[in-house]
């Protein structure tokens, strides 16, 4: 097998068993009283400061407005709230709540399982670890080129 039939064959079991655990992490979630959306949004609250919304915004790479409407449902819930920041009164920071914590310690429980992975022989694993660090790695390096060439973009008059 070439190596870019074998990337792409490799790409294909990865991306299939990372589409099984998303499925099960949406079915969790909801046991949880969440969506996956929200699971998420709270997800990646957790490794952020608390902070205005465009913070959590720019995290998942999305509108605003959007991460609003997450936020406003995680407050409903219980699992965030927003406070006035002490240093400018016109900014609402959000930040989790020790429900929201707790929620968060559920979640990361979920999404770290190793599912199918468990079942590998002690030398598979360590093996794939190192080939998906070296992935991770060349990934991270891309990823942050795209980040700062998005960021020198001039607005859109």
């Amino acid at each position: 097998m070439k190596k870019q039939e074998a990337a792409r064959r490799a790409w294909t079991l990865l991306t299939s068993l990372l589409e099984a655990q998303k499925r099960s992490l949406g079915g969790q979630a909801e046991r949880l009283g969440l969506t996956q959306v929200s699971a998420y949004a709270l997800y990646a609250l957790s490794e952020l400061p608390p902070g205005p919304i465009g913070q959590l915004a720019e995290k998942l790479d999305v509108d605003p407005g959007w991460a609003t409407n997450i936020v406003d449902k995680l407050e409903e819930r219980g699992a965030v709230r927003r406070r006035a920041s002490d240093t400018d009164r016109r900014i609402r920071l959000i930040e989790i709540t020790p429900a929201g914590t707790r929620l968060v310690s559920q979640l990361r429980d979920i999404v770290t399982a190793p599912g199918p992975l468990a079942a590998l022989p002690e030398r598979d694993l360590q093996m794939l670890l190192r080939i998906a660090e070296r992935a991770a790695g060349a990934e991270g390096s891309r990823t942050a080129r795209r980040r700062a060439a998005k960021r020198r973009r001039p607005p859109v008059p």
